[in-house]
Parts: structure tokens; C-alpha cells; sequence
């Protein structure tokens, strides 16, 4: 079926994605909940799908928020096991409508010149894994981050992250 709904919420940090990964360190100070629609677009082969994804996410906690954003991602569906399983990335723009003031340089490892960046970069990963006979619904383990893309939108702007688990359909 070429499209997809996952619904999916978690905690969500503050914390840089560097800290997160090479550190360890997630502090959550919101919670996220997010929609995100995926269209499968064409098989890139070995294993490998490009698809498109249109995703709404709502922050709420110390961080109030709104986001929309659509994305460009790859995913593999190839496990040599009998449980359908894959695995996504997720790339692309994404628009807040009360966007938190955030860092947007470094002096020392310590941010500068905060700012509310409304277009920042969305990142997010996707591990699915089959629960129903006839394939149709799915657990998820969603990641999702907001940040400045490596300048691309914004200098050093590292909005924050989210990590939670979801149900998805394939229709």
C-alpha cells in the first residue's frame, strides 16, 4: 500500500544532539505528540524505498509549540526475518508557529545570540515492526529533531529532540 499514517508521542528535550547521542544526555522538559503521512514515491533498489512524508508535531510543557513540515526520506524493509520490519530517515523543512528562543552561535560551548527560528531543518528516524496478520498496523519508535541544519536555516540553532513510540497504518 503506498500510504502510511503513524501516530507517535514521547518526552522531549532541550538537549543538543550532540549531547544526546555522544553524552547521554536527555533531560525532557515537554512532552511532543506527532501525525506524520508517508507516500511511498519509487523503489530505489537492494532493499531501499524513497518516500515523502508530511508530518504536524504539538509540544507541550515548558515549551509550547506547534510545528508543520514535509520531508524527503529512505526506507529499508529488507530483514532477512519474517516479521516485517524497516527502518526510515527523514529529512526536510519545518515551520513553528511559537518557536522557542533558542542559541543560535557558541562562545565557549555556552549559546549566544538567542533567537526564535520560525524555519529550522527536521530530522527524524523511524523503526517500524509488523503487529497484525495482515500487515496493515504497526509499532514505531519515532525520533524527531528540529535544528539549524548545519547553517543551512540557522547557525548553530539546535531546537531539541524527541524520542517516542507509536501506532502506524498502511492504507
Amino acid at each position: 500500500t503506498p500510504w502510511a499514517a503513524t501516530l507517535y508521542s514521547g518526552p522531549a528535550t532541550d538537549s543538543s544532539s550532540s549531547q544526546i547521542c555522544l553524552h547521554g544526555i536527555f533531560t525532557p522538559d515537554a512532552a511532543m505528540v506527532g501525525l506524520a503521512v508517508d507516500r511511498h514515491l519509487v523503489d530505489v533498489g537492494w532493499g531501499f524505498d524513497l518516500e515523502g512524508e508530511g508530518q504536524a508535531t504539538h509540544f507541550a510543557g515548558r515549551r509550547n509549540y506547534d510545528t508543520l513540515g514535509l520531508a524527503l526520506g529512505l526506507r529499508f524493509h529488507d530483514f532477512p526475518w519474517e516479521r516485517p520490519t524497516s527502518l526510515a530517515l527523514f529529512t526536510g523543512p519545518s515551520w513553528a508557529d511559537n518557536p522557542p528562543p533558542i542559541g543560535t552561535g557558541t562562545f565557549h560551548g555556552v549559546p549566544i545570540g538567542f533567537a526564535r527560528e520560525a524555519w529550522l531543518e527536521s530530522v527524524g528516524a523511524e523503526l517500524t515492526v509488523s503487529i497484525s496478520d495482515d500487515n496493515s498496523w504497526s509499532g514505531a519508535v519515532r525520533f524527531y529533531h528540529r535544528s539549524g541544519a548545519f547553517g543551512l536555516f540557522a547557525d548553530n540553532a539546535d531546537e531539541g529532540s524527541m524520542i517516542g513510540i507509536g501506532i502506524k497504518r498502511q492504507f
